[in-house]
Order: C-alpha cells, then sequence, then structure tokens
C-alpha cells in the first residue's frame, strides 16, 4: 500500500488463476505475486485472450466485461 505494507490478498493454489482482470480491461495489475516455493506458470497474453473472446457470444463477452468492471470497482474501494 502507500505505507509500504504488504497485504496477502489470497493465496493461488495449483491450476487457479491471477492477473485475469489486468488482461480483460488491458490494465495495470492492481497488485504484485510472489512465490512461496520454486513454480510453474503458464503466461497468457492479451492477443490470446482477444481471439478467444472473438469466438464467444456478444452476451458473454458483455458479460465478462461486465464483472471484471465490478471486481476492479470493488477492488478499488477495499485498498482506498
Amino acid at each position: 500500500n502507500d505505507e509500504g505494507r504488504r497485504t496477502v490478498l489470497s493465496t493461488v493454489q495449483p491450476g487457479q488463476l491471477f492477473g485475469e482482470l489486468a488482461l480483460m480491461n488491458e490494465n495495470y495489475r492492481t497488485a504484485n505475486a510472489r512465490t512461496e516455493t520454486g513454480c510453474e506458470l503458464l503466461v497468457i497474453g492479451s492477443r490470446q485472450i482477444a481471439a478467444l473472446l472473438d469466438g464467444a457470444s456478444p452476451f458473454l463477452r458483455f458479460w465478462i466485461e461486465y464483472l471484471s468492471d465490478r471486481v476492479i470497482d470493488l477492488t478499488r474501494r477495499v485498498a482506498s
């Protein structure tokens, strides 16, 4: 935070995702990630996400964008 204090927001388990909101809205991440042990990561870029969404229905694209915006808004409110 602004005071230099670290807060653990969540712990990601194998097979889970992080950083997805930044990809959905083409924004910067709202948090940093650190590992407790060695791990393997699969990096998925915004172009790959866009290609997948291009094939999705308009409603599904709207719904994903809407939910992403809501989560980002709530995250900002909690962080301030």
